[in-house]
């Protein structure tokens, strides 16, 4: 009787509490949200069903404050998920909090049902879309999406004609989850909804779904009048890499919207698009950092030699993560013209910079990039002096054996594991004295590479580029206290 009255006493403060809290009361129902979550679990069916409704009820507690009276989201996140811990136990309350009077109660509950794996969640949900209340109706959609239940698909089609204009943004949306053919057609149909939002939407899902319709009607969407649809419109184009999108991607390009530009610049490149160069050549100059970037890029991805005097001078970009674009696109093409400048590059004042151009000399077999990554070898940061160490295993060029096998005694175990995981790329049988060492080192990290590296050079396992991750990968001995440092 005692744990019953305590749960109704719960359950009723919850419900005082799920009309408005006093200012600086967010946060504040966190320790009796825990206290209903223990009850339910409670021997008595009466405790758990007092507990468990009084969850429910904090979903929708809204708090005073200064500026209004909102929503508390910091209960709504623990009562939900205290719900969801419980599980299939609180489904049947849920399931009944579905005929509330309150929409937003409703709507709440449909957002903790998807989470819960039930056979008689998703009809319920489904039913919901037919709810008087475009607020539910949208919970619903949303809810159906996550699901990922295929019996929801029909039903979500049906909701594209919804009166609401968000509700059948959300029906939109919830169809990417599913990648339905039969949802091609009614979402193409809604392209030409007035709501830009809807439109959006549809792009959104129609760009992840494959079928021979949907690269035409991207195509169509690039000149809508709306900047997110024709945002999504690109992306998707990008993504299909299907040669037709080239010259209307081109004259993107010239779009008042900076994201426009950005991304058609973007697309191309996936596309290697040699048609778009002298267009992409022009945008390097303009006015947006972000545009500047990605046709840095889109160039070294297209990889025509026209692009690397201009990407040189990019390298003298005032935007340091411009210079690093520049870098990016001039590894790509990997022209040796550009080797001197991407020495310089190694005394940018931003780190990244230098780390782009330390990892970009190791795509090339030459005197001068192998004398500058050797020298980047005694770089005070450690992090250069490992990208430093894998640059030189990407040449291919045994002169870099003896610089590696030097920084088989660095005093950072990362390095040393990154300098024998060159050593092992490079195949001489030079470094099995030194690596044999290396098996015994202090570091993990340094541990694991050496016998890699040993197998390696005896052909036990096969040559691959060494990378960062497989040197973090290794084991994580002070691997945190790597990262902070």
């Amino acid at each position: 009787m005692r744990r019953l009255v305590c749960a109704l006493l719960l359950a009723v403060s919850m419900l005082a509490a799920a009309q408005i809290s006093p200012p600086g009361g967010i946060g504040s129902h966190a320790g009796r949200i825990a206290e209903l979550q223990r009850l339910a679990s409670d021997n008595d069916p009466q405790v758990r069903a007092a507990a468990i409704q009084g969850l429910i009820e904090m979903l929708i507690v809204k708090v005073q404050t200064p500026d209004g009276v909102f929503g508390d989201g910091n209960a709504h996140s623990d009562a939900r998920a205290a719900l969801v811990r419980i599980g299939r136990r609180s489904i049947a309350y849920l399931l009944s909090a579905l005929d509330s009077p309150s929409p937003e109660l409703r709507a709440a509950v449909a957002d903790v049902l998807w989470r819960i794996r039930d056979a008689r969640v998703v009809d319920r949900l489904i039913l919901l879309l037919g709810d008087p209340v475009s607020q539910v109706r949208m919970a619903a959609a949303s809810a159906l999406g996550f699901a990922r239940d295929p019996k929801a698909v029909q039903p979500l089609i049906n909701a594209l004609g919804d009166s609401d204009e968000y509700v059948r943004t959300y029906a939109a949306g919830a169809l990417a989850y599913f990648n339905d053919r039969r949802a091609i057609e009614p979402l193409i149909h809604r392209l030409s909804d007035t709501s830009p939002g809807v439109r959006s939407a549809a792009v959104m899902t129609l760009k992840s779904m494959d079928d021979p319709r949907i690269v035409g009607t991207l195509i169509r969407m690039l000149s809508d009048t709306d900047e997110t649809v024709r945002y999504w419109a690109v992306d998707g184009l990008g993504r299909a890499k299907d040669p037709r999108a080239i010259k209307p991607l081109i004259d993107r390009l010239r779009d008042k919207e900076d994201r426009i530009r950005e991304g058609a610049a973007k697309a191309l490149g996936k596309l290697k698009a040699m048609a778009a160069v002298p267009q992409l050549l022009l945008l390097l100059s303009d006015t947006a950092r972000n545009v500047r970037m990605e046709t840095a890029e889109a160039l070294g991805r297209i990889g025509d030699r026209r692009a690397v005097t201009p990407l040189v001078g990019m390298l003298s970009d005032r935007d340091p993560w411009v210079r690093s674009s520049a870098v990016d696109g001039l590894e790509y093409i990997s022209d040796p013209e550009a080797i001197n400048v991407l020495i310089l590059a190694l005394k940018d004042s931003f780190s990244r910079v230098v780390l782009r151009a330390t990892e970009a000399l190791g795509v090339f077999q030459d005197s001068r990039s192998m004398e500058a990554l050797v020298g980047m070898l005694s770089h005070p940061d450690e992090v250069l002096r490992v990208t430093a160490s894998l640059s030189l295993g990407w040449t291919q060029d045994l002169r870099a054996v003896d610089s590696l096998l030097k920084t088989l005694g660095d005093t950072s175990g990362w390095v040393r594991a990154a300098a024998a995981c060159s050593l092992g790329q490079l195949r001489d049988k030079r470094a099995l004295e030194q690596l044999q060492n290396l098996t015994t080192d202090s570091s993990g990290q340094a541990r694991l590479a050496a016998q890699t590296a040993i197998n390696r050079i005896n052909g036990q396992e096969p040559r691959q580029r060494c990378t960062q991750l497989e040197i973090l990968l290794g084991i994580p001995d002070n691997f945190g206290d790597t990262i902070l440092n």
